[in-house]
Formats: structure tokens, C-alpha cells, sequence
């Protein structure tokens, strides 16, 4: 359809107002699962796309963000690794392949930094997503996830 058409996946290298007004709506106020997420900020956004080893990707119709994906590059003993964050894809976009696409954007770049692998993770409650991950080739490892929250 048309709107699949004109849709492109850029690399976001800009922090401004309209950027951050999407993402948040697609973050905070759609997939967010905890209420306590934060909106992020002009200021926010531009320390982190000034990150060289953070890889913001947007898909965008026209000018409006309908869809992210992050891919985190780091060091490790083990050589150079890499984490893709918060995939998502607005709900009124959803289920069109724009997911699909933007993960896959996310591979390309990771295997052309030639990291030695690329971790996720994913909610259970998360059908879809899960879905896709398994759909490009990721595979569900046995392990425990834990985490610290840490409050300002």
C-alpha cells in the first residue's frame, strides 16, 4: 500500500522537538509496561545519539517517526558484542513488517561493525515480537536475566 511505500529507514542523527515527541509516543506512552517510564528530552536524546556506539535507526513516514530500533555496540574479553533496544513500531503501524524491517536494518549494521554476536531480550507477554526475533534468526538461550533498578 502506499504508506508501506513511503516509508524509510534512516539512521537518527538529530535530536529535536518532533523526534522526541514520536519516540516518546511510541515508548512511553505505548509500550511502556511501567508506568514510572520517564519521557525522554531534547537534551536526553542528543547525549545519546552522540554515542558512537549507539545506532539509532527510525523508520519514517514523510517526517513522523512511526518506528525505532536501537543497536548498542560494546567491548567485551570476548571481542566486540553488540544489544539491540527498543524495537518498536507505532500501534497504528503495526503489523505491516516494519518491525521485520527495522531489526533486519539492525543485523546489517551489526554484521557490517562485525560484532561477534548480537543479544536481546523480549517479554514473554510479547507474542509478536518474540515472533520475529525467532523469524530472523535469533535463538532463545537458557539463562536468567537479572536486573537492578537503581531510583534518582
Amino acid at each position: 500500500d502506499y504508506v508501506h511505500m513511503s516509508v524509510k529507514i534512516v539512521q537518527l542523527k538529530k535530536a529535536d522537538m518532533a523526534a522526541v515527541q514520536d519516540i516518546n509516543a511510541i515508548l512511553v506512552l505505548q509500550l511502556s509496561y511501567s508506568k514510572s517510564a520517564k519521557p525522554l528530552r531534547v537534551k536526553d536524546l542528543s547525549v545519546i545519539l552522540k554515542n558512537k556506539n549507539f545506532h539509532m535507526w527510525v523508520l519514517r513516514n514523510g517526517k513522523k517517526i512511526i518506528g525505532m530500533g536501537s543497536l548498542v555496540i560494546y567491548h567485551a574479553p570476548m571481542g566486540l558484542r553488540s544489544r539491540i533496544e527498543d524495537v518498536a513500531v507505532d500501534e497504528n503501524y503495526r503489523g505491516r513488517g516494519f518491525g521485520e524491517r527495522i531489526t533486519r536494518k539492525l543485523i546489517e549494521v551489526a554484521r557490517r561493525l562485525r560484532v561477534r554476536d548480537i543479544e536481546l531480550s523480549s517479554r514473554p507477554g510479547r507474542v509478536a515480537a518474540n515472533a520475529l526475533w525467532q523469524k530472523v534468526g535469533f535463538q532463545k538461550k537458557q539463562t536468567n536475566v537479572y536486573s537492578i533498578k537503581f531510583t534518582k
